[in-house]
């Protein structure tokens, strides 16, 4: 049976090669449409979308928050057996693409989005005014929580889903050999058939799979990166920082992207990512030097003890008897979005870890992502708090007029500004680019017709979906607010959820069929 199974597999991949790469107008004309009439409604009626984001924060973190506490937990302990049990050594195809340092360089680089520079500076403030347990504003205590829970969110829990995922759509990939590799809804098949795999339930898998990338990029990532980085620029250049200074970063993005793509420029984006990854570097050893070191390890010490001791009530907290809202407003809220980017951001994890064991993958993703962000914020975190403990700027009452300007503010408080500055500048430019690039890379796989492991999408399909991913962003960046940001998150997470469901399933009993203890065949 399980024989069988991968001799029709193999099959359908080998009658697939022969298929023409070509756009699939079923899912691209959908999801443009849906994209423009979101923009559409948030510009228009910015205060009924502003209404209607809000109230879809409240039901996902609200309602349902336990379902994505519980879903950190149960992909925790499938990592662990990943890990530790009999598929431990299976592994995600043939042919490792690289060394495994180059490989760990790659996930390690998954983490540096620039939107993680605003929150290992700035996380801790919302905490210590509105701390977790009921604990009282501002004590020692509520620092002590807000050192904690910055690197709890951003650690262990949430890249073991990633790691997780990255194995299911890996041996999707790689082991089933299916007919569209890079499509959601092929994946799909064990559980809708292949019929509507191919038809109109297999488009709305799709749809449904592109949007939430889209939004998460277009509305988080992008809706908090380009405000920062355009403070950067009125901080390094003096042009006042405005709706259209964001715009014109997004266009410059974009232009940027698209000479990338036509030009092949290939070995200059790889320069540009190296460059990247070495500013980051540059910047954590020299504020960890020229910054308060002695605090910095010291608060790091005991930020980790406290959050070794309480991770199952820091992960479990859903603040149901006690009046605030600290769970919904930050874990909960983490744990979805997190959730929600899982699938674009998962893809091309399978990718990158083609012929790596399965143990190799849980070990590589998690601690990769996972330790580089908690150093973030054990090392901008606790300089950034140093600052407000000492009271060298009134952080509080500066974040009320303006969040970004007051991160870029504490970074020039470190000797040699200027030049700080213009390496953060640099570093977050960069990374907000490959933003852009990821989100219009899942559009453009999702939305191209048999496209093969190895296979690209066309370059007009890439620009394309740059394009108007800078429109969405531009939209969520006219309505404004952090709170706009962060629901519409929440809203990407509704899709992603169910999608991610139906996939799990499948691709469960998939892997059953051809990793299960009946099958002899080696890997």
């Amino acid at each position: 049976m399980n024989e069988e199974r991968v001799e029709i597999l193999e099959k359908s991949n080998k009658d697939f090669q022969s298929k023409k790469i070509s756009t699939d107008w079923g899912v691209t004309i959908p999801v443009v449409i849906m994209i423009i009439g979101f923009c559409s409604f948030l510009v228009i009626f910015p205060e009924k979308a502003n209404q209607f984001l809000a109230s879809i924060f409240e039901v996902v973190t609200g309602h349902f928050g336990w379902l994505y506490e519980l879903i950190v937990i149960i992909f925790a302990i499938i990592c662990i057996w990943f890990v530790f049990g009999p598929l431990g050594k299976k592994r995600l195809g043939k042919g490792k693409q690289m060394s495994t340092f180059a490989w760990w360089g790659m996930l390690f680089g998954g983490a540096c989005s620039s939107s993680i520079l605003y929150w290992a500076t700035m996380e801790y403030v919302y905490y210590i005014k509105s701390p977790p347990f009921g604990v009282e504003p501002y004590t020692a205590e509520a620092f002590r929580w807000a050192s904690a829970y910055g690197p709890f969110h951003w650690g262990f829990m949430p890249f073991m889903m990633y790691a997780m995922m990255t194995v299911v759509i890996g041996f999707y990939i790689h082991v089933r050999k299916p007919t569209n590799a890079l499509r959601i809804s092929d994946a799909c098949i064990s559980v809708i058939g292949e019929k509507n795999a191919n038809g109109f339930v297999g488009k709305v898998i799709d749809c449904f799979y592109i949007l939430p990338n889209m939004l998460l990029h277009g509305g988080v990532s992008l809706g908090l990166s380009t405000p920062l980085v355009g403070a950067l620029v009125e901080e390094v250049f003096g042009i006042e920082h405005s709706l259209a200074v964001d715009a014109g970063l997004l266009i410059s993005w974009t232009i940027l992207f698209t000479i990338s793509v036509y030009a092949g420029l290939t070995k200059g984006m790889k320069f540009i990512t190296n460059l990247k990854m070495w500013l980051i570097i540059g910047l954590l050893v020299y504020i960890f030097i020229c910054g308060p070191t002695s605090f910095i390890m010291n608060n790091t010490l005991e930020s980790l003890g406290v959050q070794l001791q309480n991770i199952i009530q820091m992960t479990t907290y859903t603040s149901a008897v006690d009046d605030g809202s600290f769970a919904q407003d930050w874990t909960i809220f983490y744990f979805a979005w997190f959730f929600a980017t899982i699938l674009g951001t998962c893809m091309y994890y399978a990718k990158v870890c083609r012929g790596r064991t399965v143990r190799e993958t849980v070990i590589g993703v998690t601690l990769s992502n996972a330790v580089f962000c908690m150093i973030f914020f054990w090392v901008i975190g606790n300089y950034s708090m140093d600052l407000y403990l000492k009271d060298v700027l009134p952080i509080e009452e500066m974040m009320t007029n303006d969040m970004y300007g007051t991160a870029v503010a504490i970074w020039g408080q470190l000797p040699m500004s200027p030049i700080v500055i213009i390496a953060f500048l640099i570093y977050a430019f960069i990374a907000t680019w490959g933003v852009i690039q990821g989100a219009a890379y899942t559009g453009a796989m999702a939305g191209t017709k048999n496209l093969g492991e190895d296979d690209e999408p066309p370059r007009t399909a890439k620009v394309f979906w740059s394009i108007l991913l800078g429109a969405l962003a531009l939209s969520l960046l006219f309505l404004g607010g952090l709170e706009t940001v962060k629901s519409s998150a929440m809203l990407a997470a509704i899709p992603t959820t169910i999608i991610t469901g139906i996939l799990l399933t499948a691709l469960g009993k998939d892997m059953y069929r051809i990793w299960g203890p009946g099958n002899r065949k080696k890997e």
